[in-house]
């Protein structure tokens, strides 16, 4: 039996999941409503796994996470929270923790990263382009901003919509659209430049219609691509993850981000 501990400082949210969870008899609940309870419990017990609300009091999951690792413990935790902002999302991945579920999602994604917890998990920025889901690998991904001005660049590939000045840095902007064979990009509110950063070739912004979420994909939940297609955006394709009932189109990153004219 799987011991997990619950941190979440509203009684009712935190019973909620443990009633929820504890439907499913593999999993020893214990709950608590402040971080300190959580610190004394971890005194004499070391649960399996630790389930952490984003926000703690004056707190947030960061904060114990930079504790407990401080102390040693080396527990694995699920953080679920409300804040779908990229900056925490990047945070927590950067802490290197278990999963990263919000608050609006069902209970079974908490009981999907419990039961893959031993296998890979890789998280995925999912992004709508056309009528289409695709998914690029958060370690990537460096940041997400909204649409400003492009500037052009002089004789450049037609994909290649120009440059951006973010904070100082020049960084070349792409449309996926354009070179996956599509229809050229129109901007609404939606519209964002995904910021990737890719080693030994800097960064690069690629412009998408819009961020739909962060999922979390097991290895038996990605089947490779194995299409034998003419078109060319299959070959920008590494993989299909199923999340849900949705089918999302995996990107090969270097594969984007190859300067070779494929249209």
């Amino acid at each position: 039996m799987k011991s997990i501990y619950i941190l979440d400082d509203h009684p009712i949210i935190t019973e909620g999941i443990a009633q929820l969870l504890a439907n499913n008899q593999q999993y020893q609940i214990t709950a608590g409503h402040h971080y300190s309870e959580l610190y004394n419990y971890l005194n004499d017990h070391t649960p399996d796994l630790l389930i952490i609300d984003y926000e703690i009091q004056d707190k947030t999951a960061l904060d114990v996470i930079t504790y407990l690792q401080k102390k040693g413990v080396n527990i694995p935790q699920l953080i679920y929270t409300m804040h779908t902002e990229f900056w925490i999302i990047k945070l927590l991945i950067k802490a290197e923790v278990a999963g990263i579920v919000t608050k609006n999602e069902k209970i079974e994604e908490i009981e999907k990263i419990l039961e893959n917890k031993e296998k890979e998990v890789k998280q995925y920025i999912v992004v709508q382009i056309g009528s289409e889901k695709y998914g690029i690998d958060i370690s990537y991904v460096d940041n997400i901003v909204r649409m400003q001005k492009i500037t052009r660049v002089p004789k450049a590939q037609e994909y290649f919509k120009g440059i951006i000045n973010l904070r100082g840095e020049i960084v070349p902007v792409m449309s996926i659209r354009l070179k996956m064979g599509l229809e050229d990009d129109t901007f609404t509110s939606a519209s964002r430049i995904i910021i990737l950063k890719i080693e030994d070739k800097g960064s690069l912004g690629v412009i998408v219609d819009e961020v739909c979420e962060v999922v979390n994909l097991s290895e038996d939940q990605i089947e490779n691509n194995n299409i034998n297609s003419n078109h060319v955006k299959d070959t920008f394709i590494n993989g299909i993850g199923t999340s849900g009932d949705q089918l999302i189109s995996l990107f090969e990153i270097n594969a984007i981000v190859d300067e070779k004219d494929n249209t």
